[in-house]
């Protein structure tokens, strides 16, 4: 597609402009520590991201449990589901190394985290899904009976 002068290129600032907020029971923005999710914004994004502070679940999964594992996750009481794959894009600040802030993510330990996120690869979407790492914001396509971590993400964001 040819770019047009309609088209407006992002700025580098928008681009790398992610900021975090931890959240109380309400969706009040409270200090960081014993809260259970993250509001993350971003210029990019529409409206503000809902993420778990903490993983779902004590042990990876694979890709046919994860919703599962996600829609189970009780923080706050609240509906949660898996990212798509754009929304856990939003998750890791790519201009951070590592990207995940642990402050934010408690039960982050800095290492090779890869999160399943809801999108299914489009050339064999009953074999791979696509992954995000958040050590570093790369995404992957892997098999489905992979086992990974899960971040879920509101079902019905604030």
């Amino acid at each position: 597609m040819a770019r047009t002068s309609a088209m407006k290129k992002p700025s580098p600032a928008a681009i790398s402009g992610t900021r975090y907020f931890a959240l109380d029971a309400k969706g009040n923005v409270m200090p960081v520590g014993n809260h259970k999710a993250v509001r993350i914004e971003n210029d990019l994004l529409a409206r503000p991201l809902i993420v778990s502070a903490y993983h779902c679940g004590d042990e990876a999964v694979s890709f046919k449990r994860a919703a599962k594992v996600a829609e189970k996750h009780d923080a706050y009481g609240w509906d949660w589901r898996l990212p798509t794959i754009e929304e856990a894009f939003f998750i890791p600040d790519r201009s951070k190394y590592p990207a995940l802030p642990k402050e934010f993510f408690p039960d982050y330990d800095g290492g090779w985290e890869w999160i399943w996120t809801s999108t299914v690869d489009a050339s064999a979407p009953s074999d791979y899904a696509w992954l995000v790492g958040l050590r570093d914001g790369y995404a992957y396509r892997y098999g489905q009976t992979g086992r990974y971590r899960v971040r879920a993400v509101r079902a019905g964001q604030f």
